[in-house]
């Protein structure tokens, strides 16, 4: 599946790739995600998800694949597990910032 999302940011572009940058700034926007450690580079977290009756809780892995300042572009890669079963998710995520 691919999905496609474009938004406007009122803010300076610096400013709005520093907050990309800032995984601990940004993660409080995805409502049932939570960062559990984040080295710059590489982070950890769960997932709280919930598909009708059906609720998961996912822990997974993750990490900034391409991080290009020059351009503003940035590839992050995660997997995770759902915690009471054997489902997984995997999600690449690439990201252009413009002006």
């Amino acid at each position: 599946m691919q999905l496609t999302h474009r938004f406007s940011v009122p803010a300076p572009i610096d400013v709005a790739w520093a907050a990309f940058n800032d995984l601990e700034r940004i993660v409080p926007c995805f409502p049932g995600a939570e960062l559990t450690s984040f080295d710059g580079e590489n982070f950890e977290g769960l997932c709280k998800v919930k598909l009708g009756p059906i609720s998961l809780q996912y822990t997974g892995k993750g990490r900034f694949v391409e991080r290009n300042e020059a351009t503003r572009h940035a590839v992050i890669e995660a997997k995770g597990k759902d915690r009471r079963g054997n489902g997984t998710a995997a999600a690449s995520v690439k990201a252009q910032l413009e002006a």
